[in-house]
């Protein structure tokens, strides 16, 4: 499944504002305040579970496009060679 390019651009766009805004909640917890420790762990586990879903979809859009250009690479290999046999 691929997934279009300004849902991925959303994802990215949300996944680096709550990354922002679990730094700051670090920081508050440093200084004493903030979200329980166990609050923060979710958070950023969600955080790398979204930006591996990001760049899962990102390798599919990769492999998919290596694919079609194996197979033009192998249709002009085969041009290639019923033209070198019509030469000779």
């Amino acid at each position: 499944m691929i997934v279009p390019k300004f849902l991925q651009d959303a994802l990215t766009i949300f996944l680096i504002l709550f990354g922002i805004f679990l730094l700051y909640q670090v920081i508050l917890k440093i200084f004493g305040g903030s979200w329980t420790t166990e609050d923060l762990v979710f958070g950023f586990i969600v955080v790398m579970v979204g930006f591996q879903f990001q760049m899962n979809t990102a390798l599919t859009r990769v492999q998919s496009d290596l694919g079609y250009l194996k197979n033009q690479f192998r249709a002009l290999a085969g041009d290639f060679k019923e033209h070198i046999a019509k030469k000779h």
